[in-house]
Protein backbone atom coordinates (compact mmCIF):
# COMPACT_ATOMS: atom_id res chain seq x y z
CA UNK A 1 0.00 0.00 0.00
CA UNK A 2 1.26 3.46 -1.30
CA UNK A 3 -0.41 6.79 -1.15
CA UNK A 4 -0.21 9.71 -3.15
CA UNK A 5 -2.07 13.21 -3.16
CA UNK A 6 -3.93 11.66 -0.35
CA UNK A 7 -5.19 8.89 -2.50
CA UNK A 8 -4.20 5.10 -1.22
CA UNK A 9 -3.06 3.01 -3.56
CA UNK A 10 -3.06 -1.02 -3.10
CA UNK A 11 -1.21 -3.70 -4.77
CA UNK A 12 -2.73 -6.95 -4.30
CA UNK A 13 0.95 -8.76 -5.31
CA UNK A 14 3.19 -9.47 -2.16
CA UNK A 15 6.23 -7.91 -4.98
CA UNK A 16 4.48 -5.56 -6.85
CA UNK A 17 6.08 -2.41 -8.40
CA UNK A 18 6.44 1.18 -6.19
CA UNK A 19 3.82 3.47 -7.10
CA UNK A 20 5.84 5.94 -8.09
CA UNK A 21 7.10 3.27 -11.30
CA UNK A 22 3.34 2.18 -11.95
CA UNK A 23 2.15 5.96 -12.04
CA UNK A 24 4.80 6.75 -14.62
CA UNK A 25 4.93 10.13 -14.02
CA UNK A 26 1.21 10.95 -14.23
CA UNK A 27 1.22 12.75 -10.78
CA UNK A 28 3.53 14.74 -12.43
CA UNK A 29 1.36 15.83 -14.37
CA UNK A 30 -2.02 16.11 -11.63
CA UNK A 31 0.96 18.33 -9.75
CA UNK A 32 0.63 20.84 -12.94
CA UNK A 33 -2.51 22.04 -10.99
CA UNK A 34 -2.84 24.90 -8.55
CA UNK A 35 -4.44 23.36 -5.83
CA UNK A 36 -2.42 20.92 -3.39
CA UNK A 37 -3.82 17.62 -3.92
CA UNK A 38 -3.02 16.78 -0.51
CA UNK A 39 -5.18 19.72 1.17
CA UNK A 40 -8.10 17.81 -0.87
CA UNK A 41 -11.11 17.23 1.45
CA UNK A 42 -13.81 14.78 0.23
CA UNK A 43 -16.97 16.98 0.24
CA UNK A 44 -19.77 14.51 -1.93
CA UNK A 45 -19.87 11.37 -2.84
CA UNK A 46 -22.19 9.19 -4.60
CA UNK A 47 -22.84 6.33 -7.23
CA UNK A 48 -24.94 4.59 -9.83
CA UNK A 49 -25.05 1.25 -11.11
CA UNK A 50 -25.19 1.44 -15.09
CA UNK A 51 -25.94 -1.52 -16.96
CA UNK A 52 -22.99 -1.22 -19.18
CA UNK A 53 -19.69 -3.76 -19.39
CA UNK A 54 -17.21 -1.29 -16.88
CA UNK A 55 -14.92 -0.63 -19.68
CA UNK A 56 -17.84 1.11 -22.06
CA UNK A 57 -17.74 4.09 -19.76
CA UNK A 58 -13.71 4.09 -19.71
CA UNK A 59 -13.82 3.89 -23.61
CA UNK A 60 -16.25 6.71 -23.69
CA UNK A 61 -13.96 8.90 -21.04
CA UNK A 62 -10.87 8.16 -23.40
CA UNK A 63 -12.33 9.47 -26.51
CA UNK A 64 -12.83 13.57 -26.45
CA UNK A 65 -14.51 14.00 -29.57
CA UNK A 66 -17.87 13.31 -28.58
CA UNK A 67 -17.70 16.29 -26.11
CA UNK A 68 -19.18 18.46 -29.70
CA UNK A 69 -22.00 16.40 -30.44
CA UNK A 70 -22.86 14.79 -26.94
CA UNK A 71 -22.13 17.80 -24.74
CA UNK A 72 -22.73 20.33 -27.29
CA UNK A 73 -24.77 22.54 -24.68
CA UNK A 74 -23.36 21.32 -21.20
CA UNK A 75 -19.97 21.51 -21.78
CA UNK A 76 -19.17 25.09 -23.62
CA UNK A 77 -16.66 25.78 -21.42
CA UNK A 78 -14.12 23.38 -23.11
CA UNK A 79 -12.25 24.17 -26.43
CA UNK A 80 -12.24 20.11 -27.86
CA UNK A 81 -10.45 21.34 -31.21
CA UNK A 82 -7.21 21.69 -28.65
CA UNK A 83 -7.37 18.73 -26.45
CA UNK A 84 -4.04 17.36 -25.59
CA UNK A 85 -3.92 13.73 -25.42
CA UNK A 86 -0.23 11.92 -24.09
CA UNK A 87 0.21 8.43 -23.00
CA UNK A 88 1.81 7.59 -19.73
CA UNK A 89 2.86 4.21 -18.57
CA UNK A 90 -0.65 2.28 -18.55
CA UNK A 91 -2.30 5.66 -18.23
CA UNK A 92 -3.62 8.32 -20.56
CA UNK A 93 -3.19 12.22 -20.14
CA UNK A 94 -6.28 14.23 -21.18
CA UNK A 95 -5.27 18.06 -21.10
CA UNK A 96 -8.75 20.30 -21.58
CA UNK A 97 -8.11 23.87 -22.12
CA UNK A 98 -11.21 25.90 -21.47
CA UNK A 99 -12.20 28.71 -24.17
CA UNK A 100 -11.93 32.20 -23.86
CA UNK A 101 -15.08 33.51 -22.78
CA UNK A 102 -16.05 34.64 -19.35
CA UNK A 103 -18.41 32.78 -18.56
CA UNK A 104 -16.78 29.25 -17.91
CA UNK A 105 -15.57 30.91 -14.33
CA UNK A 106 -19.31 30.25 -13.66
CA UNK A 107 -19.67 27.27 -15.45
CA UNK A 108 -22.35 24.94 -12.97
CA UNK A 109 -20.27 21.57 -14.12
CA UNK A 110 -16.80 22.90 -14.80
CA UNK A 111 -15.79 25.83 -13.91
CA UNK A 112 -12.02 27.37 -14.89
CA UNK A 113 -10.32 30.57 -16.29
CA UNK A 114 -10.58 31.57 -19.49
CA UNK A 115 -7.86 30.02 -21.71
CA UNK A 116 -6.97 27.91 -18.50
CA UNK A 117 -6.73 24.21 -18.27
CA UNK A 118 -8.28 21.34 -16.96
CA UNK A 119 -5.55 18.45 -15.53
CA UNK A 120 -7.93 15.10 -16.46
CA UNK A 121 -6.98 11.56 -16.90
CA UNK A 122 -7.16 7.82 -16.60
CA UNK A 123 -5.24 5.80 -14.22
CA UNK A 124 -5.40 2.21 -15.30
CA UNK A 125 -7.61 0.32 -14.40
CA UNK A 126 -10.73 2.09 -13.43
CA UNK A 127 -9.76 5.98 -11.88
CA UNK A 128 -10.44 9.08 -13.81
CA UNK A 129 -9.79 12.70 -12.63
CA UNK A 130 -10.86 15.60 -13.56
CA UNK A 131 -9.52 19.30 -12.12
CA UNK A 132 -11.80 22.49 -12.58
CA UNK A 133 -11.18 26.08 -10.69
CA UNK A 134 -13.43 25.29 -7.59
CA UNK A 135 -13.03 21.11 -7.04
CA UNK A 136 -11.80 18.07 -8.21
CA UNK A 137 -13.79 15.09 -9.33
CA UNK A 138 -13.54 11.36 -9.19
CA UNK A 139 -14.91 8.64 -10.95
CA UNK A 140 -13.95 5.04 -9.62
CA UNK A 141 -15.45 1.94 -11.81
CA UNK A 142 -16.32 -1.66 -10.04
CA UNK A 143 -17.66 -4.15 -12.05
CA UNK A 144 -20.43 -5.39 -10.50
CA UNK A 145 -21.10 -8.06 -13.57
CA UNK A 146 -20.23 -8.19 -17.10
CA UNK A 147 -23.48 -5.77 -17.97
CA UNK A 148 -23.15 -3.82 -14.87
CA UNK A 149 -20.75 -1.37 -13.29
CA UNK A 150 -20.64 0.98 -10.20
CA UNK A 151 -19.71 4.38 -11.17
CA UNK A 152 -19.06 6.11 -7.88
CA UNK A 153 -18.18 10.12 -7.94
CA UNK A 154 -16.08 11.22 -5.33
CA UNK A 155 -16.06 15.53 -5.32
CA UNK A 156 -13.27 17.11 -3.37
CA UNK A 157 -12.16 20.70 -2.46
CA UNK A 158 -9.18 22.23 -0.77
CA UNK A 159 -10.02 24.85 2.55
CA UNK A 160 -8.83 27.78 0.61
CA UNK A 161 -11.95 26.25 -2.13
CA UNK A 162 -14.19 25.28 0.23
CA UNK A 163 -13.38 29.42 1.40
CA UNK A 164 -13.73 30.54 -1.88
CA UNK A 165 -16.63 28.48 -3.33
CA UNK A 166 -18.89 26.57 -0.63
CA UNK A 167 -20.09 23.26 -1.89
CA UNK A 168 -24.14 23.37 -2.51
CA UNK A 169 -25.17 20.03 -3.21
CA UNK A 170 -28.40 20.78 -4.40
CA UNK A 171 -26.71 23.16 -6.72
CA UNK A 172 -23.80 21.33 -8.20
CA UNK A 173 -25.22 17.79 -8.72
CA UNK A 174 -28.31 17.92 -10.78
CA UNK A 175 -25.48 20.30 -13.30
CA UNK A 176 -23.01 17.63 -13.27
CA UNK A 177 -25.75 14.70 -13.14
CA UNK A 178 -26.46 16.34 -16.88
CA UNK A 179 -23.09 15.85 -18.21
CA UNK A 180 -22.44 12.22 -16.95
CA UNK A 181 -26.65 11.19 -18.67
CA UNK A 182 -25.53 12.02 -21.80
CA UNK A 183 -22.35 10.12 -21.34
CA UNK A 184 -24.40 6.84 -19.69
CA UNK A 185 -26.46 6.85 -22.92
CA UNK A 186 -24.26 6.86 -25.33
CA UNK A 187 -22.81 4.10 -22.96
CA UNK A 188 -25.76 2.34 -22.76
CA UNK A 189 -26.11 2.34 -26.63
CA UNK A 190 -23.03 0.70 -26.81
CA UNK A 191 -23.86 -2.35 -24.42
CA UNK A 192 -27.24 -3.04 -26.64
CA UNK A 193 -25.03 -2.61 -29.74
CA UNK A 194 -22.77 -5.48 -28.81
CA UNK A 195 -25.43 -7.72 -28.51
CA UNK A 196 -26.53 -7.15 -31.98
CA UNK A 197 -25.02 -10.28 -34.63
CA UNK A 198 -23.48 -7.77 -36.43
CA UNK A 199 -21.23 -6.17 -33.74
CA UNK A 200 -17.56 -5.90 -34.56
CA UNK A 201 -14.82 -3.52 -34.07
CA UNK A 202 -12.91 -2.95 -37.46
CA UNK A 203 -10.45 -0.25 -37.13
CA UNK A 204 -9.85 2.87 -34.57
CA UNK A 205 -9.63 6.37 -35.78
CA UNK A 206 -6.81 8.59 -34.86
CA UNK A 207 -8.69 9.90 -32.18
CA UNK A 208 -9.15 6.88 -30.42
CA UNK A 209 -6.00 6.15 -29.84
CA UNK A 210 -6.79 6.14 -25.60
CA UNK A 211 -8.94 3.25 -26.60
CA UNK A 212 -7.09 1.06 -28.62
CA UNK A 213 -4.26 2.17 -25.61
CA UNK A 214 -6.25 0.69 -22.98
CA UNK A 215 -7.20 -2.13 -24.60
CA UNK A 216 -3.42 -3.26 -25.37
CA UNK A 217 -2.77 -2.20 -21.86
CA UNK A 218 -5.58 -4.41 -20.62
CA UNK A 219 -5.12 -7.59 -22.92
CA UNK A 220 -1.39 -8.00 -21.03
CA UNK A 221 -3.27 -8.65 -18.35
CA UNK A 222 -5.41 -11.74 -19.91
CA UNK A 223 -2.36 -13.28 -20.34
CA UNK A 224 -1.15 -16.12 -19.10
Amino acid sequence: METWGGFIFVCSEAEGESLVSYLAGFSAYLEQYQHSWQELQQVDHWFYEEPANWKFPIENYLECYHLSVVHAQSLKCFDPKNIIYTPTGRHYQIFVPFTDDEFVKDHPAFSGEPRGQSYQGFIFPNMMINTARDKVSVFRLTPLSPTKTKFEVFIYQTKAQIEAFPYKQDEFRPEFERVLNEDFGVVRSLQASVHSKAYGVLQLADIEYGISHFHQVLSKYYQP
